[in-house]
């Protein structure tokens, strides 16, 4: 079996690859990005030379994060360059991942393999075209007010957190009703994690390791805090991290409300904005309130310098085909 797990930043999903790594069955390394490439799932003997570069001749990741190549942590027991050697000599992606998590199972002494890169939400759909009945994928999704906040706790502008968060969830959303995939809400993993993963154990078809995988098995490898995080990734869980809007400052609450409102975005996907996900996944926003032009001018200062950004870079999204659009006061 293989899983794969997307949504946006902040929702958790760093937490779970930490669970799920301490299932005696299920190996669960630090993120790659090598499943958030559209490419590779549409021509892999075409781009597969251009995986692992981190050039503008590399391979972005699908998605808002402007990323390029491929990160191999150290919690993986095969190098970048034994990756490239791998890839090169596969004829298909499937023949590149079984060589690769071959290795990485043997290793382990683990049977499933799984990976988790939020940008992942944009290609959850191709992993499931391509690994058919082998495949399990899981969303994480989180309070939109609360993952924006944690974004822009991390250094993230309030524009770019609410793209991404607005963007991914979007993606991620279509492949729910596959019966494949799973939806696990951050709220739920935190506050009662005995039965929401009984429910992911269910869905991946993996026996019950009872409460082993809550707590660290010795020294975790990797990077376990980032900024503006309350709690260590490999920590238990905990609630410390509900109710982050409420700490930001007054000026960051409003023109994040006033996002949340302007914020919409032209893919082909059911959920345009971010209150049709707040209801969608039955989370509670504020009434609408009137958007100050101050506020207006801050996001379309914003959205103007990212569309400079990005007109001439590799990212996924360019000017050319900018998915952002904020509506008319």
């Amino acid at each position: 079996m293989s899983i794969l797990i997307g949504g946006s930043p902040s929702t958790g999903s760093s937490l779970l690859r930490r669970i799920l790594n301490r299932h005696p069955l299920i190996f669960c390394g630090s993120e790659t990005s090598i499943f958030a490439k559209a490419e590779i799932y549409d021509d892999w003997p075409s781009f597969k030379s251009k995986l692992f570069k981190k050039s503008f001749f590399g391979i972005s990741n699908a998605g808002w994060h402007n990323f390029t190549g491929v990160d191999i942590g150290e919690d993986y027991p095969v190098s970048k360059s034994e990756a490239r050697t791998i890839a090169q000599h596969s004829d298909t992606l499937i023949d590149f991942t079984t060589a690769f998590f071959g290795k990485c199972l043997d290793k382990s002494g683990k049977k499933i393999w799984a990976e988790k890169t939020p940008s992942n939400a944009f290609t959850l759909a191709r992993f499931l075209d391509i690994y058919k009945q082998e495949a399990k994928v899981v969303h994480t999704v989180r309070h939109p007010l609360d993952a924006i906040s944690s974004l822009h706790n991390r250094g993230m502008t309030l524009y770019n957190a609410l793209s991404v968060y607005l963007l991914n969830v979007s993606q991620a959303q279509q492949v729910e009703q596959d019966a494949r995939a799973m939806v696990i809400k951050y709220e739920d993993l935190v506050s009662s994690p005995k039965q929401q993963l009984q429910l992911l154990w269910n869905h991946l078809e993996v026996s019950d390791p009872e409460e082993k995988v809550l707590q660290p098995h010795g020294q975790e490898s990797g990077v376990t805090k980032m900024e503006g995080w309350k709690s260590e990734e490999t920590a238990a869980p905990n609630t410390q991290s509900i109710g982050r809007f409420a700490e930001l400052p007054l000026a960051a609450q409003r023109r994040l409300m006033a996002g949340i409102e302007l914020l919409t975005h032209n893919l082909d996907a059911p959920l345009k904005d971010i209150r049709a996900v707040a209801h969608y996944y039955g989370y509670q926003l504020p009434d609408p309130q009137e958007v100050k032009s101050e506020d207006y001018n801050f996001l379309y200062t914003d959205r103007e310098t990212d569309i400079k950004k990005r007109r001439y870079s590799r990212a996924y999204f360019r000017a050319a085909n900018y998915p952002i659009i904020l509506r008319a006061l």
